[in-house]
This record gives structure tokens, sequence and C-alpha cells, in this order.
């Protein structure tokens, strides 16, 4: 009977060791994710209770340093979300949008920035919205499965990202302004110009795009789809760029309001794919009257 004690104790404390450690880290995973939405970080908010918007933009860094939601509202009296983060895909984009409408009214208008449908499915830094949304969780789990069952594992590790420090970080210092500053001299790698650039709608992004067509089709939004405006140089190496638009607009059924060539100085660049401040004003200037973002009273939702 002693010995079958004696063997028996290890495995009572290993019981106990994996019942502390899940605990624990379940315990301090729901205070830390509860800590992060009381941030003002613009992708949580999408899981907590914010003023609706007029206008969601989807999209990688192009949008992100691209559509800033003051210059927005001062020029169209709109509220805009940015939905925009480096790397981000379309088929990413998708799943951020369909998380937004499910807690949120319907905005008037979806703005896409197209050339994100280069961009291959990954979940980048946004795995940090895996504690909060199950189909974020889902597309980790089709996209990158050894994420998914780590996050299964450890609620912490859904945590571990460059966004929940960055949304620590702005209870105390507030949002993090995402305009480049406007600055004397373009900041360009003109090695980058060496090879021919093409243009490849990137597995999966192609099919998010046509159900974000018949989705905002469906529920009476405006969808407007843009091609930022690129380097003047690097936009030269672009070799399929009609090519590209055409598919885009053969995929989603909309016309591509394509202002990748719009003449912009040089200076008004920050590198070969985004613009400074003053660079972003004359892109909005130049979409705003290509297509207005607000949608036509018969076209808002609920008009």
């Amino acid at each position: 009977m002693v010995t079958m004690r004696t063997r028996a104790t290890p495995l009572r404390l290993a019981a106990l060791a994996l019942v502390v450690f899940f605990a624990g880290d379940r315990l301090i995973a729901a205070g830390l994710a509860w800590l992060v939405t009381q941030s003002p970080d613009r992708f949580v908010a999408i899981y907590g209770d914010v003023a609706p918007a007029d206008v969601v933009a989807l999209g990688n860094s192009r949008v992100d340093r691209h559509f800033d939601p003051e210059m927005v509202k001062a020029k169209t009296g709109l509220e805009l979300v940015n939905l925009g983060i480096g790397l981000n895909s379309m088929a990413l984009s998708e799943v951020l949008l369909d998380d937004y409408l499910e807690r949120h009214p319907k905005p008037q208008t979806v703005v896409i920035e197209v050339t994100h449908l280069q961009i291959p499915a990954t979940v980048g830094e946004l795995k940090l919205l895996t504690a909060f949304s199950p189909a974020m969780r889902g597309f980790l789990r089709e996209t990158a499965p050894r994420l998914y069952y780590a996050g299964q594992l450890s609620h912490l590790f859904r945590l571990n990202s460059d966004l929940f420090f960055r949304a620590l970080y702005s209870l105390v210092a507030g949002p993090e302004p995402r305009l480049y500053p406007a600055e004397a001299g373009a900041i360009v790698a003109r090695e980058k110009l060496e090879d021919p650039e093409r243009m490849v709608i990137a597995p999966g992004n192609g099919e998010a795009l046509a159900r974000v067509a018949a989705l905002a089709k469906a529920e009476g939004i405006k969808l407007v789809l843009v091609a930022a405006p690129y380097y003047p140089d690097f936009r030269d190496n672009i070799q399929n760029m009609a090519a590209f638009v055409a598919e885009v607009e053969a995929i989603s059924g909309h016309k591509v309001i394509d202002l990748s060539n719009l003449p912009i100085p040089a200076d008004d660049f920050y590198d070969l794919t985004h613009l400074d401040a003053r660079g972003v004003e004359t892109f909005i200037d130049a979409l705003l009257a290509a297509e207005p973002l607000a949608a036509a009273p018969q076209d808002a939702p609920g008009g």
C-alpha cells in the first residue's frame, strides 16, 4: 500500500501542475484580453462598443497609411473605420468585415484597396484577434494549423503579437498616428527598381473579393475599389497593372478606380508604395473627385 501511494504521488503532482498551468493560462489571458479591450486600438474596437461608421476601409499598409479618418471626415463629414494593416490579405479582410458587420450597424460604403489581393492569406499581427473572434480562429486554423492549436493549448499564446503590445501602449499614449509626416525628399529604396514587378492575385483572395462584392450587393452597401498611388518609377516597373485591374473588375463586377499612376511629386512619397501626409491629401482628393464615398440615398443601408 505504501508503494502504491509513493508511485501515485508523482502522477498527482503532474496532474496538479497541469491544472494550475491551464487555469493560470486561462485566467491571466482573460485578464489581459479584457485590458486590451479598454484600449482605443481600432482592430480591438471591432469587438467592443464603438460609434457606427459610415465607411469601412480594407487593405494592407496602403490603407493603414493612406485613409486617415480625421482627413476623410474633414472633407466629407463621414466617419471612417480604417481596418488596414501591413501584410493583410483580401481573405483576412473578408474576416474583418464579417466580424464588423456581425457586431455593428452596416456602413454606407466599403472601400477596398485592391493591390492587397497580391498578399498571401496569413493572420500576421492580427493573431491577437483570435482571442475575441471565432471566425478569426477559424481562419487561423485553415492558414496556420500549428499556430491555431498552440492557441488552443495556451490562450496566452493568442496574445503574443506586436498588436497586443501596441494596444497596451495606446492605453497610455492614445492612438498612434498613422500618416507618415510630410518631409522633403522621398525615402526610396531604389534597389527595388532593378527587377520588373508583376501583380498576381494570391490564392483565395479572388474568391474572398467575390464574396464581399456579393455581400455588399445583397446588403445594399456601396463598394468602392481603388488602387492607391505608387512611386512613379516603381509604377512604371509594373508590367501588368492594366491586366491586374481588369482581372479584379471581372471578379468583383465593379470598376476599379486606378490611381496607381496619379501624378504626385516624388517628395510627397514616403517610400515606393506609401505617400506622406501631403501626398495622402492629394490621393484622397482624387478619390473623392472620382467617386464620393457617401452612398446615394437609395443605396444607403435602410434607404
